[in-house]
């Protein structure tokens, strides 16, 4: 077993930089960056040879990541994103198509944040088929809340470095890695904007999710990116296990969760996550999750009027946002917030239609 670890770990970095896996990195890059952007056009218009002296340098270890552009974003709430440029994008997925294969069979089960056949819609179910299991087979069950305070920001890229350095022995992949992680502005956190952050969280918090569930033993427990949510039975483990994960939190990973976003309550009277309000018996959207719905509703209605979007790309739009909202049992507020709308209806088949816009 020992020697087949080691060739698999020989395998890896030939695998991230194959030019197989480089093309398909292209590919992704592609569907993920608007296609006018220059940076885009510029290394599309002789891809081949662009491509290929990016993947020479990874192979040969000359490339140096460029600098991250910073922009501002408001919804759900307000952020700087730091994105990497268009062929760092490429790098990026070319390691990330390899180590999520290598990472993902490895975390726990209830991990939902940014692993395929996963999400929030899933995640919310989980919460509530454990709510339902504990009020079966608990005596009192009492619900642990907690959230990491800026968890991205706040990441220590030398404990993380040392997580991803257990279970990685392939020198170059490391070194790859290093260089993608310590590259990145500032001297601490990752980078929301690369794309290698999500998974890079995900091996972190997976440390957290084995102490957890082998140590601490608790049963039923879910995880969404920097989100827990445990069901125990009774306040008193309630309590310590709670102030078990600060603990480790603080003293292992350096990740801190504060008391405005950590709490226990009983199983009974649910609670809000992921844009959701659970319980054991219905899952509904949270009062902010409605807003946002309406907000979007009505810029929608405003760029309709305005000729600035076409039909096809509003309902597209809402569409893949309802197939998340559909979780909650949410038809009537849809139906309800659309009819507040111009242009915009929400039929009993559930389907948003546009009605014609007088010119």
């Amino acid at each position: 077993m020992a020697t087949l670890a080691l060739f698999l770990m020989e395998e890896m970095f030939s695998e991230i930089t194959s030019k197989q896996n480089f093309d398909e990195a292209f590919r992704k890059t592609q569907l993920g960056s608007p296609k006018f952007k220059f940076s885009a056009i510029a290394f599309s218009e002789n891809r081949t040879v662009n491509l290929g002296y990016l993947r020479s340098a990874v192979i040969f270890g000359h490339y140096e990541p460029g600098e991250y552009v910073s922009f501002p974003v408001f919804e759900p709430k307000e952020r700087v994103i730091f994105a990497p440029k268009y062929r760092d994008k490429i790098v990026q997925h070319a390691v990330n198509n390899i180590l999520r294969d290598f990472y993902e069979p490895k975390f726990i089960y209830d991990s939902y944040a940014c692993i395929r056949g996963k999400g929030n819609k899933k995640a919310a179910l989980r919460i509530q088929s454990f709510q339902r299991k504990a009020c079966i087979n608990y005596e009192d069950p009492w619900i642990v809340k907690a959230d990491v305070a800026s968890f991205f920001y706040s990441i220590d890229r030398d404990i993380l470095l040392g997580i991803v350095r257990r279970k990685i022995d392939c020198p170059e992949t490391l070194a790859l890695i290093e260089l993608i992680v310590l590259g990145s502005p500032g001297d601490i956190g990752l980078p929301l904007g690369n794309l290698i952050s999500q998974l890079l969280a995900n091996v972190l918090m997976n440390d957290l999710d084995n102490y957890i569930k082998r140590t601490l033993g608790v049963k039923y427990y879910v995880r969404y990116a920097d989100d827990l949510i445990l069901i125990v039975d009774g306040k008193a483990q309630a309590k310590d296990v709670l102030g078990c994960i600060r603990a480790y939190g603080r003293d292992v990973l350096a990740l801190t969760f504060p008391d405005k976003k950590c709490y226990i309550r009983p199983a009974k009277h649910g609670l809000e996550t992921l844009g959701y309000k659970i319980t054991p018996a219905i899952i509904l959207l949270t009062s902010r999750a409605k807003s946002q719905i309406i907000k979007r509703l009505r810029n929608f209605d405003r760029l309709l009027h305005e000729g600035k979007i076409t039909p096809p790309e509003v309902t597209a739009s809402l569409m893949s946002w309802y197939s998340y909202a559909r979780t909650a049992s949410c038809q009537k507020f849809v139906k309800q917030a659309c009819e507040r709308t111009a242009h915009i209806r929400f039929t009993q088949n559930e389907r948003f239609i546009i009605l014609r816009t007088q010119q």
